[in-house]
């Protein structure tokens, strides 16, 4: 057989030509900061009572996967500094917040475990009542769950 330019590991073969649009060295994905900074803990999300209560509806017909990420986005909406305001300003017989905290607990199940904790923390320290409880330990019997 004859030596032909095949797709070998062979010279030649490297950066060149693998620039993207806009001159991207195809190097990583960048200076991510951007992309992420509205999402960290505490900063300023806006937090949409109405679209939160039904996402959290929503979050009940969803496969695994797509509920973690909504999930997850529901999470950062209800830690939000808006939401933190919102829990503070309003008494606990506030009709809106019994809405939200009414909601929450009837659908608490469908956030992951870690949701779950955290929410149960960060929220429960701004007197939000959860009726569920945290498990202690590992698992027991059959049925018993954590």
């Amino acid at each position: 057989k004859g030596k032909g330019k095949g797709k070998g590991k062979g010279k030649g073969k490297g950066k060149k030509g693998r620039e993207g649009k806009d001159g991207d060295d195809g190097e990583g994905k960048g200076d991510r900061s951007d992309r992420r900074r509205h999402f960290r803990g505490g900063e300023d999300i806006p937090f949409d009572m109405e679209q939160t209560l039904l996402d959290v509806v929503t979050l009940t017909a969803l496969p695994k996967n797509e509920a973690r990420t909504l999930g997850r986005e529901i999470e950062r909406r209800l830690l939000s500094k808006q939401a933190t305001e919102f829990f503070q300003t309003r008494p606990p017989e506030d009709e809106e917040r019994q809405r939200v905290q009414t909601t929450l607990n009837d659908n608490f199940w469908a956030f992951s475990k870690a949701q779950r904790m955290n929410l149960l923390e960060s929220l429960g320290a701004l007197g939000v009542t959860f009726d569920w409880k945290a498990s202690k330990g590992k698992r027991g019997e059959k049925g018993e769950r954590g």
